[in-house]
């Protein structure tokens, strides 16, 4: 768009806002645009149809090649919804005048909601006038009362009874179908399941909690569509300002519908379920989730990096306390801060046993913890066998760095907790496509066995007949399972073979084109294919490692009737947020993201 193009869409914006319908006009006979963006969301034409008096606006934008049936494809929304919003009946008028080869399709879904339902379901005692002329003006243009979800005009569920018999007294020439002058008992199941559904969406929007549960015991977060759901948390989300570049422009998340009663104090019991379920996990990613799971990371990232420091310095100390031992270095000191350290984790470990019970064990980071700690305390040992000392070194040394790695994947920085998540599906999937395939692992270990069960022959060094210890070949069954494992990697040492015949060949020719080349390929495509997968998701994994942490910190420090009631300090409401919304300035310190909390009292 050229410079003298952007000049005219400023006007035109510029027109809209003042209300100035000559200028509105001038601008668009000298090519400004009512199709592209007034704001970050609207288009000139969508906003002059939702927005009260803009009759003259309408009727202009439409001369202007805006079309009637117009429908935004981001969202499915139709021009007649946008008009129908507006609760005024002069702009739905111009909308629907008749013009030549154009008819206004007035029973547009959106949301699986027709605008003459959608006025039905917002009608009240202070808007009755303005939304019946609009009823009444769709009616005429043959809306339709049978849709897929109203079987009859639903009114009473949203006003009262009062409504009807207010319009019905005023508006003589409006009639009500028969269904609706029925008894509620007569009414389908479809509808009846939409009231309750709308009665939820109503509680939302009154500030109810999205944790609690409905009238049937389930939570309200699973009984609202998606869609619905989305559009809740989006309302929850404002702008203060005109002028997005401003530096004062502010945006207002408000945190009312995660609030929970005083009576249950766990904050992520309703993220839970946005996280569990296939549908709703997408959620995570949205602004009001995770500016509250960032909020909650302000509270318990000083019990993570506690706990991560500790384990980067128990592990330390377990390293170098094993390398000293085998060098025959015995230092007291280290022995007493191992041994020390591992109490702490011993009664750390009965402490969150006694809180959770046999959840406890039920997380991959407890059972390393437990590990840990177990292995820290035999390598203080001395044992009488110094092959059994060396294999429990070795252990502890594998288990303190896989604990350390599994903390570090929890850490709130997109790329390590991504490579980490990376490393753990990669090793799920290996291990999940290499048992899938080791009965042809058990096979070849099984014909090597029997082709070259010959032990090796190797010349004594220096004339001694002294007994070497056992060859790594193919005498032993278990052995030679080990031995073809090492093979499938590449490392075939064929010189050391000794084939006895054409079938030998064949065999180790298969084994190398089934074995070494398809099978290896195929795992090296599968861990690619879930890297990509992993690479592609990175954000919305990250959010799900966030609430993982999250989760099991509140659990361990908020659990109820224990004697850690005060470390409840940690929970958002009341200690944090005074109000339940904060402001954030996007513009207050240029390339940062500035957060200002500021007292909602």
């Amino acid at each position: 768009m050229s410079l003298n193009e952007n000049d005219i869409q400023e006007e035109l914006r510029t027109a809209l806002s003042n209300r100035d319908i000559d200028q509105f006009k001038s601008a668009l006979d000298r090519g400004a645009n009512p199709n592209l963006l007034y704001d970050n969301q609207n288009s000139f034409y969508e906003k002059a149809l939702y927005t009260p008096g803009s009759r003259q606006f309408i009727e202009a934008c439409i001369n202007h090649d805006c079309s009637v049936n117009y429908v935004n494809e981001k969202w499915n929304k139709a021009a007649v919804h946008y008009a129908t919003e507006s609760m005024d009946p002069e702009n739905l008028k111009e909308l629907l005048k008749d013009r030549p080869d154009e008819t206004v399709y007035v029973d547009q879904k959106y949301y699986q909601i027709t605008p003459l339902n959608w006025l039905a379901k917002n009608l009240t005692e202070e808007n009755a006038s303005a939304v019946v002329q609009c009823m009444l003006m769709l009616l005429k243009k043959g809306a339709s009362f049978n849709t897929t979800e109203y079987k009859t005009l639903d009114i009473d569920s949203d006003c009262g009874r009062e409504v009807p018999e207010l319009l019905q007294g005023k508006f003589p020439e409006f009639h009500l179908p028969k269904e609706h002058q029925e008894t509620e008992a007569k009414i389908d199941q479809p509808s009846r399941s939409f009231r309750d559904e709308d009665e939820n969406l109503k509680a939302l929007k009154h500030g109810a909690y999205i944790g609690s549960t409905s009238k049937n015991g389930n939570f309200l977060i699973k009984q609202i569509p998606i869609v619905e759901l989305k559009k809740h948390f989006d309302s929850c989300i404002t702008t203060v300002g005109s002028d997005p570049e401003a530096s004062n422009y502010m945006i207002k998340i408000d945190f009312k519908t995660l609030k929970p009663p005083e009576d249950k104090p766990f904050e992520m019991a309703p993220i839970a379920i946005l996280a569990e379920s296939k549908e709703l996990v997408y959620l995570l990613q949205h602004p009001l989730i995770s500016g509250f799971l960032f909020l909650k990371w302000r509270r318990v990232s000083f019990f993570f990096y506690v706990n991560f420091i500790f384990f980067g310095l128990l592990g330390l100390i377990n390293i170098l306390h094993i390398v000293l031992k085998f060098h025959e270095i015995r230092s007291i000191a280290l022995i007493i801060i191992l041994l020390v350290c591992t109490s702490c984790l011993f009664f750390r470990m009965i402490i969150n046993l006694y809180i959770l019970g046999y959840r406890y064990f039920c997380s991959a980071v407890s059972i390393m913890e437990c590990a840990v700690m177990v292995l820290s305390f035999t390598i203080c040992i001395s044992f009488e066998d110094k092959q059994t000392e060396r294999v429990l070194a070795s252990l502890s040394i594998l288990a303190v760095s896989a604990n350390f790695c599994i903390m570090i994947g929890f850490v709130p920085a997109l790329g390590i907790s991504t490579y980490m998540l990376m490393l753990r599906e990669v090793s799920f999937s290996f291990l999940k496509s290499i048992s899938a395939y080791s009965i042809f692992l058990l096979a070849f270990s099984g014909c090597f066995y029997i082709l070259f069960n010959e032990p090796l022959k190797k010349p004594d060094v220096g004339g001694t007949t002294e007994q070497k210890n056992q060859t790594f070949d193919f005498t032993n069954f278990y052995i030679a399972f080990i031995k073809t494992t090492v093979m499938m990697t590449g490392e075939f040492n064929a010189g050391e073979l000794e084939f006895t015949g054409i079938f030998t060949y064949l065999f180790f020719l298969l084994f190398i084109m089934s074995m070494n080349i398809m099978l290896l390929n195929l795992l090296n495509g599968l861990a690619v294919s879930d890297t990509q997968e992993i690479k592609n998701r990175a954000e919305l994994n990250g959010a799900i490692c966030m609430f993982n942490l999250l989760s099991r910190c509140e659990m361990i420090l908020t659990s109820p009737g224990r004697f850690n009631t005060h470390l409840r300090s940690i929970n958002i409401f009341p200690n944090y947020l005074k109000s339940s919304y904060i402001y954030v300035l996007p513009n207050q310190e240029k390339g940062q993201f500035f957060v200002k909390w500021i007292d909602g009292r």
